[in-house]
């Protein structure tokens, strides 16, 4: 993309041109300012205590075997973050 030095100073589209270049950048920084914000924040959220002492669910071999053709953990994860957005859409007083 041009320069504002290459551009002449009657050159309008160039300027134009510059202009959302130089405002699309600022809201790519904006943005992730914001995630960086975020993560920051979330990752200030301590663990509750009765988490620090839950053991991990062992499936049995012979319920693992037909649950892995379902994809049961990907189908999960799914589920539980579409739970997770309508919460927070919910949230929101002009949406929910």
């Amino acid at each position: 993309m041009a320069a504002p030095a290459t551009c002449a100073f009657y050159d309008v589209p160039c300027g134009a041109n510059w202009l959302v270049i130089q405002l699309e950048s600022f809201g790519v920084w904006l943005y992730q300012n914001f995630l960086d914000a975020a993560s920051t924040l979330i990752n200030a959220i301590p663990v509750p205590d009765f988490l620090m002492n839950v053991t991990t669910i062992n499936i049995p071999s012979s319920v693992s075997f037909f649950l892995s053709p379902f994809s049961l953990e990907y189908g999960v994860g799914i589920i539980v973050t579409a739970y997770i957005a309508r919460f927070i859409v919910r949230r929101i007083p002009i949406i929910g």
